[in-house]
């Protein structure tokens, strides 16, 4: 005898007529193929094997990630630099310095008095170059007060130092400016070496046409010499 199968009556069917495989996925029952895996695991709930799966990509996928860092640092390399300099010789700039000074015997402080028309007189002075390279300098003579209205004045230099006692040169002369010392005369122009001095003889005199009218005035005389240091200059060679 058979008996009919039992009908079900409910909302939801039976446990036993659930499809065991969800998602569409087909077992040994259906005899299609199954997308399970064989071993140990054969016949397992798929939602064992996703969560065995599961278990098993984690640390692979760590050991996968840990593998690329590995090829990635092999290309990382240590550097080693070298620095090298060099400094010059210390470089100084130019200085400059001038004295006009009082020769031996210059008497240049001096006072004369009673001058008279065409009388004359000497004074000496010495130039010299204190600076650290050479000068181009320029000798200039002023006078102030009245009585220099009649005053000439003329300049010249001796390569050796004058003979302030007789007014001689015992070496070469060279005449360097004169003029009426009505205004500033420049006196000369030279160049001066560094540590080197320049003699210069100054003769003043009072003018033979001097008028009446500077009887009895006076006038005081300034020498000068000044300097200018010019560069543009190649010093390679020091």
């Amino acid at each position: 005898m058979v008996r009919p199968a039992a009908q079900h009556v409910g909302p939801h069917p039976p446990r036993h007529a659930r499809d065991p495989w969800p998602s569409g996925r087909r077992g040994p029952r259906t005899g299609q193929p199954s997308s399970q895996p064989s071993g140990s695991h054969r016949g397992a709930c798929p939602r064992t094997l996703d969560r065995t799966r599961d278990r098993w990509r984690r640390p692979l996928a760590a050991l996968v990630a840990a593998g690329g860092v590995g090829l990635l640092s092999t290309g990382a390399y240590a550097s080693w630099q070298a620095t090298a300099s060099a400094s010059t010789a210390s470089l100084d700039a130019a200085t400059t310095s001038l004295e006009a000074i009082d020769a031996s015997g210059g008497r240049l402080s001096v006072a004369v008095a009673d001058l008279l028309p065409g009388d004359w007189l000497h004074r000496y002075v010495d130039v010299r170059n204190g600076g650290s390279g050479a000068a181009a300098t320029a000798l200039t003579a002023s006078a102030t007060g009245p009585l220099s209205a009649g005053l000439l004045v003329s300049a010249s230099a001796c390569s050796v130092a004058w003979d302030t006692t007789v007014g001689t040169c015992g070496g070469t002369t060279t005449a360097l400016g004169s003029g009426p010392l009505t205004g500033t005369v420049t006196t000369g122009t030279s160049s001066i070496p560094a540590g080197g001095v320049q003699h210069v003889r100054y003769r003043l005199e009072l003018a033979s046409t001097a008028p009446q009218s500077l009887m009895g005035t006076t006038a005081t005389v300034t020498v000068s010499a000044s300097t200018t240091l010019v560069g543009g200059r190649e010093r390679t060679a020091g």
